[in-house]
């Protein structure tokens, strides 16, 4: 019946790849999330030798938007004959530059396979810190402002003129309490609007734009603690993986100092390699510079079996994404109702001039009747 009375609509119905289907309408997992799901890919092409090419393109097609373009963009350097982590080094954020320089290592050192297991086995054992409450917060805030600016934007351009008319014809007082917060409303308010709008913008291209991704963490890098914290456990992790291994530690310091992705742990990687040249230990070399306290150092110093120092390694790394998962949720408790609390008053003295006009204008209305 459908060949019948639809022939090509019906043929075209029976060839539709339902793929789409499966496909969301918007982004449902978080960038970490994507992240993963790309380094699980890799390590099952890396342990049964097959082509990874396929595998990142039919993963493209389970997503949309930034993350897509990206792993085409992958699919195609990789497709051109680059090699993977060089193909993942020249596509920023299709996984996090963590997992690229435990790679980067494991290449290096011969141990890919077990560096993909072993970061595998890291996202399903340890809790994940890594929550973006500043992007939900930068998300919160651009979206009041944009309400908060249309409407004093409305109020500013139609009400308080007619407002203001209506002062005059009723011989409402000058000074009084509707005209004081209107004229806050509309000389500070108003005056902010073209700051406001703009800070919306900046806002906006922060959260959404992937290209200063790098700049604006490198930014933080300079003045946040829980970024160094991180950065820190990071390392801390990548020397107990090596010394469970039994691999070389200072090898692996040497190829951090060259291989790190933030300009500023790699200077002070840098100096802890020159240190450890000099007969210094690579413990307190590494406290020298600030990748760890004297007392971690001097409790590394003190054990002599490699599990126990491979044990207490990750303990440090813990303890020290433990702490900055704190403060990220001790700034963004302050920082959310501290939003709330400057968009309520801005209500407040909306709510407080018309409520003040009305019953001014009652009055006068009373008195002329």
């Amino acid at each position: 019946m459908q060949k019948q009375w639809f022939p090509s609509i019906g043929q075209s119905l029976l060839n539709l790849q339902p793929g789409w289907l499966a496909t969301p309408w918007w982004p449902g997992d978080t960038l970490r999330v994507k992240q993963r799901s790309l380094i699980r890919i890799l390590a099952l092409a890396h342990r049964e030798h097959l082509d990874p090419q396929p595998l990142i393109k039919n993963l493209a097609k389970g997503h949309r938007g930034r993350y897509r373009r990206r792993l085409n963009r992958l699919y195609r350097r990789i497709a051109s004959g680059t090699p993977i982590l060089k193909a993942l080094e020249q596509v920023p954020n299709a996984i996090s530059d963590h997992d690229l320089l435990a790679l980067q290592l494991g290449m290096n050192t011969g141990s890919l396979t077990t560096t993909y297991d072993r970061l595998i086995q890291s996202y399903g054992t340890r809790a994940d810190h890594d929550s973006d409450n500043r992007k939900n917060t930068q998300i919160y805030f651009a979206s009041l402002s944009v309400i908060f600016l249309l409407g004093i934007s409305f109020i500013i351009t139609f009400i308080v003129p007619v407002m203001a008319q209506m002062n005059k014809e009723f011989n409402l007082a000058d000074d009084n309490l509707s005209n004081t917060l209107f004229t806050i409303l509309v000389d500070w308010v108003g005056g902010f609007l073209p700051f406001g709008f703009l800070i919306v913008v900046i806002v906006a291209l922060l959260t959404w734009i992937p290209i200063p991704h790098r700049l604006s963490k490198a930014a933080r890098a300079r003045v946040s603690l829980s970024y160094s914290a991180i950065t820190q456990s990071q390392i801390l992790d990548l020397f107990a993986w090596t010394i469970q291994s039994g691999n070389s530690t200072d090898t692996l310091l040497e190829s951090l100092s060259q291989l790190h992705f933030d300009r500023r742990t790699r200077r002070k990687l840098e100096l802890a390699n020159s240190k450890l040249q000099s007969d210094t230990d690579i413990w307190s070399s590494l406290a020298d510079c600030g990748l760890l306290n004297r007392q971690e150092a001097e409790s590394l110093n003190q054990l002599e079996h490699a599990d126990t120092r491979s044990w207490c390694l990750r303990e440090f790394a813990e303890q020290k994404r433990r702490s900055s998962y704190r403060n990220k949720k001790i700034r963004s408790r302050i920082l959310h109702p501290a939003i709330t609390l400057f968009f309520a008053l801005i209500t407040l003295i909306v709510a407080a001039a018309m409520l003040s006009f009305l019953t001014e204008l009652v009055q006068a209305l009373a008195t002329v009747v």
